[in-house]
């Protein structure tokens, strides 16, 4: 971890913005989250490159952000 100085490729601003959108929309909705997903995906143009990533890091960052969400329920009702 820690800091880094480089900035970032397009490809990655892209992949960001789309989890951004997902996360938001997974927090303020009640749709399906691949749903959601399969929406955003329609909804935002991304490069070949951008698209060529998605699956692996869409996938690393739902579980993170999924086990993270549930952790936080969990603690509201202990």
């Amino acid at each position: 971890v820690g800091i880094h100085s480089h900035l970032q490729s397009p490809e990655e601003i892209e992949v960001r913005t789309f989890h951004q959108n997902i996360k938001r929309r997974v927090i303020n909705e009640t749709t399906a989250i691949t749903k959601i997903y399969d929406e955003e995906l329609a909804r935002q143009q991304m490069s070949q490159t951008a698209a060529a990533i998605m699956p692996s890091s869409y996938e690393a960052s739902m579980y993170t952000f999924l086990y993270s969400s549930l952790s936080e329920f969990s603690e509201l009702l202990n």
